[in-house]
């Protein structure tokens, strides 16, 4: 066998996608900041008032009244901190049912048809085809990523608040059934993209890695040394056979050694795959939270460092433990320290006002670079401007609904956190 057994490329680009725009979804969290009220918040309670009902509401066990009562108060600034807190108390009580947008979901499913099964954690609800283990295991990396996101917003000070309704994801088994679904029915090319959020649709769509191109040609190239395997136990049997005692040694010990390298790698394949779901599933999870508890606006386009930035943030080797930005992710450092070294970076003035990363044409090694000084960008600002990072949020809910300038955006950075130089300038010096 000559060269071994190449490994999988490992690194797949995890991809955010949505439309701009406006849609019922919308009114699940209004977003922080003066510009956050609802469009028909005057014809309601005043927001004092508001609190005041959702607490009588909460005493008489009228959990769906409380919930809308105390959303009022959150179109009014003086209030929102206050409103965000009843909300989670609310929703931490353990009589409190969580529902599903029923009329978004029988549309969904309709349109996936009677292959999918609905499952449901406490805060998400998974349409699959994929099987319940499978399912549910999206769905409780979901939770853990949904429990780590509110974590970091606590500590920023963000008053985001819990959603309104259970958050939907669409998890396919087959990697093409999931990009036709992609294609004809949110208008994605998914090319390289392993998984998507979509603002129009309000939900994640992803695949069970297992089923990707890249890994279904790995598993072809193992099955094909299996029967390489097979044929050289064959030829020791017959140099037995023929008392052949040295070459039925020698091929005997090929074979061992063969199928030891075949169960390595076989191992090493299901290990990245799984890495790369929970990856994902985190990834695209924390731009469906964002979305839906008033940290960033449907109605807003948003520069590519924010949105991918935080949600790569959150990407961790290490599921079961704290992750988000305050801890380190140590192959998105990796790949920044390469794409630096490799001269891949795109200037910081020119990066911060990008939107798009051109998800159709871009070269999966191009979007690497975007991705990991996007991660870099975020958690040093995190970690050494997070005062200017909640002004900065407050300050993209203030401008007009619909598409920001890329002067505009780059004005809003500099007056956030100063010169981008500068900026740069520390990012690289921390890798020397």
């Amino acid at each position: 066998m000559r060269g071994g057994i190449k490994p999988v490329a490992a690194s797949v680009a995890l991809a955010l996608t949505w439309a701009l725009g406006t849609d019922p979804g919308l009114e699940s969290a209004s977003p922080l900041g003066p510009a956050s009220a609802h469009a028909g918040a005057e014809a309601g309670p005043p927001a004092a008032r508001s609190l005041r009902l959702g607490d009588e509401a909460v005493t008489r066990r009228d959990y769906a009244a409380a919930d809308a009562l105390y959303r009022v108060a959150l179109s009014v600034p003086a209030h929102r901190e206050v409103a965000s807190s009843r909300l989670h108390a609310l929703h931490d009580l353990g009589a409190f049912d969580l529902s599903a947008d029923e009329p978004q979901l029988r549309e969904l499913e309709g349109w996936l048809g009677p292959r999918f099964r609905r499952y449901e954690t406490e805060h998400f609800v998974v349409l699959s085809d994929a099987g319940r283990q499978g399912a549910l295991a999206r769905g409780r990396t979901m939770e853990r990523a949904r429990h780590q996101f509110f974590r970091v917003m606590e500590r920023l000070g963000f008053p985001v608040v819990p959603p309104k309704n259970k958050l939907v994801c669409v998890f396919f088994e087959r990697h093409q059934d999931y990009a036709a679904f992609a294609k004809t029915r949110d208008n994605v090319d998914t090319g390289w993209i392993a998984g998507y959020y979509t603002g129009l649709g309000n939900r994640v769509v992803f695949y069970d890695d297992a089923t990707s191109p890249r890994f279904l040609q790995a598993r072809d190239a193992i099955r094909q040394y299996h029967a390489t395997l097979e044929d050289a136990r064959e030829r020791a049997t017959d140099a037995r056979r023929g008392r052949d005692r040295e070459s039925a040694d020698r091929l005997a010990a090929y074979a061992d050694d063969l199928q030891q390298r075949i169960a390595e790698e076989t191992r090493r394949i299901d290990e990245e795959a799984e890495r790369i779901s929970e990856s994902k599933t985190i990834h695209e999870t924390i731009h469906l939270l964002a979305f839906n508890t008033g940290l960033q606006s449907r109605a807003r386009l948003y520069p590519f460092w924010f949105t991918e930035g935080l949600a790569a943030a959150f990407e961790t080797e290490s599921p079961h433990a704290s992750f988000g930005p305050d801890r380190p992710t140590h192959r998105r450092i990796a790949e920044f320290e390469a794409a630096a070294e490799d001269g891949r970076l795109t200037p910081l003035s020119d990066f911060i006002r990008l939107t798009d990363a051109g998800h159709s044409h871009a070269h999966a090694r191009t979007a690497e670079a975007l991705y990991a000084q996007a991660y870099a960008l975020f958690t040093h600002l995190f970690e050494e401007s997070p005062t200017a990072l909640r002004w900065y949020v407050e300050s993209i809910h203030r401008e007009p609904a619909g598409e920001i300038s890329p002067e505009r955006h780059a004005e809003l950075f500099e007056q956030g956190f100063g010169s981008p130089g500068a900026i740069e300038r520390r990012l690289l010096s921390g890798l020397r």
